[in-house]
């Protein structure tokens, strides 16, 4: 009797249709979701096509050909034309990879207008959630959440500020946390020395930089740490972040983003 094992066949996933800024513009969330378009297609073989959000003065970017469509970031009117471009596309579901300084209008409010004309299953990866928004932000929150299909949250802690500030529906938040690149463990030897810091000891700070990240509290302390360890250093890596990260109210707030 001849048997043959099953084979394991990786399921088909739906078509992605993906909004947000992506490269060349610089900017955090940009990364990101190519990050995450270049992995799904890695695992499943795709191409994911980008609607990509455009800032005041980026009419002359020129994007790579997988970004399908540009939504300028000011022109209100633009959000319900993508839409229906979005309906009409053959995709089988939108992710948008969302940070409210992203979109025109009180809190990113414009983007409720795409949300209320949309047609496909909605998936929002939220980028930034709040502890204490204002009555607008969190009204605008509240809807986009009730609006998805599904909403993404980069932490446990997020979700929790979600279901119990918010009100949000906890069946409708998935966490999915935010990793970081997989590489080798290193001593630091090494870059100590390519930096001529083999004597230090070396205290650092990564990421974009802005206001509202605390790195004054960190520069500031260093006052009482040098007077005990006059070896260490504090060590800041990174560029301004740039005008895409968030919207004033967001980037007062950022020292209390949840990703």
């Amino acid at each position: 009797m001849y048997y043959r094992a099953p084979v394991s066949v990786r399921p088909t996933p739906p078509r992605t249709l993906f909004l947000g800024s992506y490269p060349p513009r610089e900017c955090g969330i940009a990364t990101f979701m190519k990050d995450v378009v270049d992995s799904i297609g890695r695992v499943y073989g795709t191409v994911g096509e980008v609607v990509a959000i455009d800032e005041p003065g980026a009419e002359g970017r020129r994007y790579p050909a997988n970004v399908f469509a540009r939504l300028p970031q000011d022109d209100r009117a633009a959000y319900k034309r993508i839409a229906r471009m979005i309906n009409a596309h053959p995709a089988d579901l939108l992710n948008v990879q969302h940070e409210y300084g992203l979109f025109g209008g009180p809190d990113g409010s414009w983007f409720l207008d795409m949300l209320e004309e949309l047609h496909k299953p909605i998936v929002v990866s939220l980028h930034t959630v709040l502890p204490d928004p204002s009555d607008n932000h969190r009204a605008v929150a509240r809807r986009l959440c009730e609006r998805a299909d599904a909403v993404v949250l980069l932490s446990q802690t997020g979700k929790d500020i979600l279901v119990n500030g918010y009100g949000v529906d906890p069946d409708k938040l998935h966490v999915i946390h935010h990793g970081v690149p997989d590489v080798p463990f290193r001593t630091t030897e090494a870059a100590k020395s390519r930096l001529g810091l083999v004597d230090r000891t070396v205290i650092s700070t990564f990421g974009l930089i802005s206001r509202g990240k605390g790195l004054e509290y960190g520069i500031e302390a260093m006052r009482a740490v040098v007077r005990r360890h006059p070896e260490a250093l504090y060590l800041i890596l990174g560029q301004h972040i740039p005008a895409c990260a968030a919207s004033k109210a967001n980037r007062i707030a950022a020292n209390s983003r949840t990703w």
